[in-house]
């Protein structure tokens, strides 16, 4: 029921996306990114049993991932561009060394985790010619992603995420009517979810704050659009 709940609303924000941009759509194509930052995650037990306490964490992050991109403005002069960004992540959240055997006597190494994710950039142009666009602006970022513990797989982990932070953007026009796209960011996130031991049922709320950055690189063809 909460999976099928999750892709409505990602199917309902993806179809909201494509037909406020479709009149200006001018790009579609792929990228693919990666990212390294850090979190602090708190878990609240709300098992029935409650044979295990609250306790608190930090991990190391990483993030890949790959996935299509559409932009409403690659090489025109227009002050504004929207660009959203849809595909699939791998992540990997390293529980720091520190609290190794002292948080949780079983909850240790790293959490390793895929899912989709759903990136939306409201850019504004710094600067374009006839070679190149470059812009920045906000990111809104959304994902659902869920996996197991690396070092006790009956550790389960499932978890949506908001984000927000600025980004930079780089179009390289290569002929006309192909671009090369770069980005860099940051992004500031909140995660909400669950941890379960499925061996004994015991289950924790989950939540986080945490900040990350990141770069992609991708390929756009354009549409309606010279140099």
């Amino acid at each position: 029921m909460k999976k099928l709940l999750r892709i409505k609303v990602f199917l309902l924000i993806f179809l909201f996306a494509v037909f406020l941009s479709e009149s200006m759509a001018t790009g579609v194509g792929f990228n693919i990114s990666g990212g390294r930052g850090e979190a602090e995650w708190n878990a609240t037990n709300w098992s029935h049993s409650g044979s295990d306490k609250d306790f608190d964490f930090d991990t190391d992050i990483k993030k890949k991932g790959a996935g299509f991109v559409l932009d409403t403005a690659v090489s025109s002069d227009r002050v504004f561009n929207y660009r959203l960004n849809l595909g699939w992540e791998r992540n990997e959240y390293k529980i720091d060394d520190v609290y190794k055997y002292i948080i949780h006597p079983d909850i240790y190494g790293k959490f390793e985790t895929s899912g989709w994710f759903m990136s939306h950039d409201f850019g504004f142009r710094i600067f374009n010619n006839s070679k190149v666009r470059i812009w920045m602006g906000p990111q809104v970022r959304l994902s659902s992603t869920k996996g197991e513990l690396k070092s006790n797989k009956n550790y389960e982990i499932d978890f949506i995420s908001f984000g927000v932070g600025p980004v930079l953007g780089l179009n390289i026009h290569i002929t006309s009517s192909m671009s090369i796209l770069f980005k860099a960011g940051m992004l500031f996130e909140r995660n909400w979810g669950e941890l379960e031991n499925r061996s004994n049922h015991d289950d924790w709320k989950i939540d986080s704050e945490g900040e990350y950055s990141f770069a992609s690189a991708g390929l756009l063809f354009r549409f309606g659009e010279s140099y």
